[in-house]
């Protein structure tokens, strides 16, 4: 990692806080050296040790997350998220309220929900919630059996670090799907974004 320095050469307790954070937060669950830091931001192992402190607690205080020392030649640092109940509440009632929606209603009794769960923010703010049933588990993988759930796989894996996987039978039917077919449906009711989909299939 690169090193961080000020015009004058040393950075204030502020500054190192900042790029500590923007590492950790990066990668959740991810755990760092605190020689790492005390490399990048050329300070002591105790003034790290002081900053890590100062950042805890306003991480618990803002209810951000949890920052995590672990002792001993093979601790460090490490961010874990912070899923709370009401924010995760909070998602699912946004969502619930989009899925309502009577234009989402497909042929055949299917919610078209693609639009959603392909959306940044909502695949972030899923797939922390997601993650958070498995915080004690800790899986090696996470599996998809759905090409539409790439997405959730992904910011799932990116929780808890771990590498996603599309299964053997959801490979096969991505490669033979060329065509989005949108059949029975008004054009009038058909979803924002539905129609470009079927203009640009995926190959």
């Amino acid at each position: 990692m690169p090193e961080h320095r000020t015009r004058s050469g040393r950075l204030r307790r502020g500054e190192r806080m900042v790029v500590m954070a923007y590492h950790l937060l990066g990668a959740p669950h991810r755990l760092f050296s605190l020689g790492t830091f005390v490399e990048m931001l050329s300070a002591a192992k105790s003034t790290i040790s002081e900053d890590l402190g100062f950042m805890r607690q306003a991480f618990d205080r803002f209810r951000l997350g949890k920052v995590e020392t672990l002792p001993g030649a093979a601790g460090g640092v490490r961010y874990l998220p912070l899923r709370g109940k009401d924010r995760v509440r909070a998602l699912i009632e946004e969502l619930c309220q989009r899925l309502r929606d009577p234009t989402r209603l497909l042929p055949g009794g299917f919610l078209y929900t693609s639009d959603l769960t392909s959306t940044p923010r909502y695949a972030t703010e899923l797939g922390e919630a997601l993650a958070g049933f498995f915080d004690e588990t800790r899986p090696d993988v996470v599996l998809t059996m759905e090409v539409k759930g790439i997405p959730l796989a992904l910011m799932t894996a990116r929780e808890q670090l771990k590498p996603a996987r599309l299964s053997a039978p959801a490979r096969a039917r991505y490669r033979a799907r060329r065509v989005l077919r949108v059949k029975g449906l008004p054009r009038s009711r058909r979803p924002a974004g539905l129609a470009e989909m079927a203009r640009h299939p995926t190959a």
